[in-house]
């Protein structure tokens, strides 16, 4: 427990992920509700975690990683390009036993995409016009990484991958979007899928171009060896 402790004082734990991780060691008594609750936020505490151990064992030179800084997890790289990662984990189970599939209407899908849309066009950082906004996106790019799994099924992942190799144009994908939004009451999720359908098409195209998925990842990665 000791050794445990120190290397969460050592990497600068948030008090949360702390907090959470010690509760499910059975250190403070709760309700079974209030358990589960803590235990499955913990639990994606830890995946965002190791995810980032993970990202500073793996480092090259001239690159750093931080955690809950600039994103769940982001990567700068040593030619000042910057990774921004968001980490989604799921305690539900489909009838095999495994993590749930990303689905097409997923809040984990569309809230990260909204969060990097607000990032993109943010007039805190300056980014008020498309040209600023375009210069962002030349040196940032962005990593969904979840253990839910990708499906052929999954019609967005597949019209952004039909627009990555080039079979589908960037008016196509948005058609697709605009058709998607009308198959959802839940004005939520039409809120996010509005925060991409606002972008500036060129925006939009350059967001989507940086875009990229790291789905079906288990906790803990698997570590590297060295």
């Amino acid at each position: 427990m000791t050794a445990i402790i120190e290397m969460l004082r050592y990497f600068k734990v948030p008090e949360e992920l702390s907090y959470c991780t010690f509760d499910r060691w059975g250190m403070n008594e709760r309700s079974r509700v209030d358990k589960t609750s803590a235990e499955d936020k913990s639990i994606g505490f830890d995946y965002q975690y190791y995810y980032f151990l993970n990202e500073l064992l793996s480092l090259k030179s001239g690159q750093t990683a931080s955690y809950e800084v600039l994103d769940d997890v982001h990567i700068e790289r040593a030619d000042g390009k910057t990774l921004l990662v968001q980490l989604k984990h799921t305690v539900q189970k489909n009838a095999q036993g495994d993590p749930i599939n990303l689905a097409k209407l997923d809040p984990d899908l569309w809230k990260s995409i909204s969060n990097w849309c607000k990032v993109i066009v943010d007039p805190a950082d300056g980014r008020s016009s498309v040209a600023d906004q375009l210069v962002f996106l030349k040196n940032t790019s962005f990593l969904l990484v979840s253990n839910k799994s990708g499906n052929t099924r999954n019609s967005v992942l597949s019209s952004i991958d039909e627009f990555w190799n080039g079979t589908k144009s960037h008016v196509g994908f948005i058609s697709d979007i605009r058709a998607l939004k009308t198959k959802t009451k839940d004005e939520t999720i039409k809120g996010y899928i509005d925060d991409l359908l606002n972008l500036d098409p060129g925006v939009s195209e350059a967001f989507l171009r940086n875009l990229s998925f790291g789905l079906g990842l288990t906790l803990p990665p698997e570590m590297p060896s060295h």
